[in-house]
This record gives structure tokens, sequence and C-alpha cells, in this order.
């Protein structure tokens, strides 16, 4: 009887760790060096996140991301991860005047898509993280609930 409980117990246990693994949507990318670290999630609210660490110890503490739009609900919440592309890309670069002879693009590269299915609307964040730092941008495929923006 006592090894049925424990087995049943032990199923139990790892059905849960499956259940909160799955429901996480986090998603990590590293610099090319390994430095800084991007963790990306969506939240129990639909809220897309960002944090950002460099040799382990954190930068960025966990931020929002998303936009507020003129009378609509924005896009700020409601959202699931729809899909993740990861990328790396390098290249050099001579400039046509400047300090430096050579110029190195290189990165590794996120690129999320959240729908945010009340709007019937979905973003791409694309992150690009190099050795010496982080950028992201909001993309906006085309699509009938989302046309133009008044500044």
């Amino acid at each position: 009887m006592k090894n049925m409980k424990t087995g049943t117990a032990m199923w139990l246990c790892l059905l849960l760790a499956f259940l909160v693994g799955t429901s996480a949507k986090a998603e990590s990318i590293t610099s090319p060096d390994g430095q800084l670290k991007l963790d990306f999630s969506v939240n129990a609210q639909g809220e897309p996140v960002y944090e950002l660490s460099y040799k382990g110890k954190e930068v960025i503490k966990p931020s929002g991301l998303g936009l507020e739009l003129k009378n609509d609900p924005g896009l700020m919440n409601g959202f699931t991860l729809a899909d993740t592309r990861t990328s790396t890309f390098d290249e050099t670069w001579e400039p046509v005047w400047g300090e430096v002879k050579s110029i190195r693009n290189y990165y590794n590269e996120m690129a999320v898509t959240l729908n945010q299915k009340a709007q019937e609307r979905s973003i791409i964040i694309r992150f690009r993280l190099y050795n010496d730092g982080l950028g992201f941008r909001y993309e906006f495929p085309l699509q009938k609930n989302l046309n133009y923006f008044v500044k």
C-alpha cells in the first residue's frame, strides 16, 4: 500500500512539474559571448515581460512591454505566445569615414510572435542581443484590426 501511494504521489509531482513548465511560456537567448542573457515571458495577465542579466547578475529587472493606443484597449496585455524564432547574424563592414577601419555587426536574435485574441491582433517583438547591449523593436504584420497609428 505504501509503494502505491508513493508511486501515485510521484506521478502527480511529475504531472504538476510538466504543467507548470509548459504554462510559463518563457524563452531565452544569450549574447554571442554568453555574458548577457535575455529572458522573455508572457505573464498570467498576458503581458509581455523581459529581463536582462550580465554574468548572472540582474541588469534589467522584469519589465513590461507594450503600447498604449488612443481610443483602443492597446497592445499591453491579453497576449499569448504564438511563435519564437531565433537566429544569429555576423558581418563585418567598412565605413566610408570614421575612427575605425571595420565594424563587426554580430548578434543573436529572437523574434516572438504574440497573439491578442480579444482584439484579433498580433505583433512581433524582435530582440537583438549583442556582446555589449540589447535592442528590441515592435513589428506590426499587415492585419485587419491594426491599420495605422496616430502620434
